[in-house]
C-alpha cells in the first residue's frame, strides 16, 4: 500500500481471503464492485458494510452501517455477518495490532477492488498506490447516498490471480 502496508490475497475455491498488516491499530474499507453491487466492508473497533447498487453512472446507497462485533471475541457475530452478507473479518485489536484478515464469499471473480487504511497517527494508505484523490476520497468515507465511484482505478481480481 502507499504507506508499506502489506497486503495478502489467498483464495480457497469461491472464498476471497484477504490479509492486511499495518503498523498500528487503523480502520480498513475494503471495497469490491461488481457489475451491479458495490461493498464497502469495514473493520475498525466493530465491523459493518454499506451496500451501493449500480444507477446508470452514479451508485446509490442501498444499507447503510449496521455494526457488530464489537468484541474481540464474537465468533457467533462473525459467522453471522458471513452468512446474512457474504463476508467477515477480526476487529483491529483482536490479533496483532494493525492485522487484519477477510474472509469473503461475496461474488469477487472479475470484481474492481480498492483498500484504505487509516490510523488515528497517519494520514490514509491506499491500494491501488496509483488512486488518483478522487478515488481515495470515496474510500474513507464519509459516504454519501449516492457516489460516482472511480471503478476504472480500482484493481480487477481475477480467481487465477488470487
Amino acid at each position: 500500500m502507499t504507506d508499506g502496508t502489506t497486503l495478502s490475497w489467498m483464495r480457497s475455491g469461491e472464498i476471497l481471503y484477504v490479509a492486511l498488516r499495518g503498523h498500528s491499530l487503523g480502520a480498513v474499507n475494503l471495497a469490491i464492485a461488481t457489475t451491479d453491487e458495490l461493498w464497502i466492508l469495514h473493520s475498525s473497533a466493530a465491523l459493518g458494510s454499506v451496500l451501493y447498487t449500480a444507477n446508470g453512472e452514479t451508485w446509490t446507497l442501498a444499507h447503510d452501517f449496521d455494526w457488530c462485533c464489537r468484541g474481540a471475541n464474537n465468533e457467533t457475530g462473525r459467522q453471522t455477518l458471513l452468512e446474512d452478507e457474504g463476508w467477515q473479518a477480526n476487529i483491529g485489536f483482536a490479533r496483532d495490532p494493525g492485522t487484519v484478515e477477510y474472509e469473503v464469499t461475496l461474488p469477487w471473480d472479475g470484481s474492481a477492488t480498492a483498500i484504505s487504511y487509516q490510523t488515528e497517527q497517519t494520514d490514509p494508505a491506499f491500494w491501488p498506490a496509483d488512486l488518483t484523490t478522487g478515488a481515495t476520497a470515496e474510500l474513507i468515507g464519509p459516504f454519501p447516498d449516492e457516489a460516482p465511484f472511480h471503478l476504472g482505478e480500482w484493481y480487477r481480481l481475477n480467481a487465477a490471480r488470487a
